[in-house]
């Protein structure tokens, strides 16, 4: 009988018109998407004397593309006297960090760079601004977590209950390294440790060399935990407890700048998908402030 109905020719025409209409749909984002990126990279940066420029860096670091472009378009305007990181991060990859990371430490050799710390810059977000001239965090910031994470989840006894099984043909025998159909070996577990030690360590010295903090009183500290902006303050992570306004104020004072100077936004380029998505990425980011942490930053 479900044979029957799928094979009248009323029900195949619908699917077709159906499928059709889900390719046009689709086809119809996807130009529409181009169409806006091609639009975003072709505005041109409107700026005036004595400028500050502010990269916003929110949510998980898993690209570092737009920051890095932004940086250089401020870099390169001699109307941008200083340039702001805005940091509401919980952290992210690796390599996207230290590409901002890098790319900051050569733009401070001709312009002054600073963090400001919202909310949360933990982990990456605080790589990042710990390349940054000077830190600013409000008392409530949530910061530091400095350290490195790597995690593997073991599916075996669900899949044995399930009957899958799997065969893997390798090379060598770290080539599977976290397969989830088994435990992982006392080795696998000595190689990965040593390449979070090593990747911990690349951190360690990036904080220790930027923040003029000796490694041995970093270590005591730098273990993954997070602080305050007031205890980030007392181990010198950062430099001073303030608000955004608080930060323009220092800026102007220390170069100098006009009592209104013109502060300088590049909306963070997406094309038609990211910008369906873009609410789902702050809901995460509250998520992980007001849960995971757990931290209530209600005052009564």
């Amino acid at each position: 009988m479900l044979y029957n109905f799928f094979n009248h020719p009323i029900v195949k025409i619908f699917f077709t018109v159906l499928f059709s209409f889900g390719i046009f749909f689709i086809s119809l984002i996807l130009f529409l998407s181009a169409l806006i990126r091609i639009i975003n990279d072709d505005t041109p940066l409107i700026t005036e004397p004595n400028s500050i420029g502010v990269i916003e860096v929110t949510g998980i670091i898993n690209d570092s593309k737009d920051a890095l472009e932004t940086l250089s378009k401020y870099s390169e305007d001699e109307n941008i006297k200083a340039i702001i990181f805005k940091i509401n991060s919980p952290g992210g990859g690796v390599v996207p960090s230290q590409e901002i990371y890098s790319e900051i430490l050569k733009v401070k050799e001709k312009k002054r760079v600073y963090a400001y710390f919202q909310s949360l810059a933990a982990s990456g977000g605080y790589y990042i601004g710990c390349a940054c001239n000077k830190i600013i965090a409000n008392p409530g910031t949530v910061t530091g977590s400095i350290g490195v994470i790597i995690e593997f989840t073991n599916f075996e006894k669900l899949f044995n209950k399930i009957g899958i099984d799997a065969v893997f043909i390798k090379s060598g025998k770290f080539k599977d390294t976290g397969n989830p159909f088994r435990p992982m070996t006392e080795d696998e577990k000595l190689w990965i440790s040593e390449v979070v030690q090593n990747i911990y360590n690349q951190f360690l010295n990036a904080v220790s060399v930027n923040r003029n903090i000796p490694i041995d009183s970093l270590k005591e500290i730098a273990d993954g935990r997070i602080f305050t902006g007031e205890q980030a303050l007392k181990y010198n992570l950062i430099d001073k407890i303030g608000n955004f306004n608080d930060l323009i104020s220092i800026i102007k004072a220390e170069l100098n700048l006009p009592d209104k100077p013109k502060i300088i936004y590049i909306e963070k380029k997406r094309d038609l998908i990211g910008k369906l998505f873009e609410n789902s990425e702050k809901v995460f980011l509250k998520f992980l402030e007001n849960k995971l942490l757990s931290i209530n930053y209600n005052l009564n």
